[in-house]
């Protein structure tokens, strides 16, 4: 199993109270969900004088 952090963008202030960044849940390997995804981050390259 893994462990699935965070919210979604399905929720609102208004519902989802347990779907906060700082939740934890867990699932299947194998289980997808339309409302769940991942991040990238490229930092830019350092500029050189």
């Amino acid at each position: 199993k893994r462990t699935q952090r965070g919210g979604s963008f399905l929720c609102t202030d208004q519902y989802c109270s347990r779907y906060t960044v700082g939740t934890r849940g867990k699932g299947e390997v194998s289980t997808g969900t339309n409302h769940l995804g991942f991040r990238c981050v490229l930092s830019p390259p350092s500029k050189t004088n």
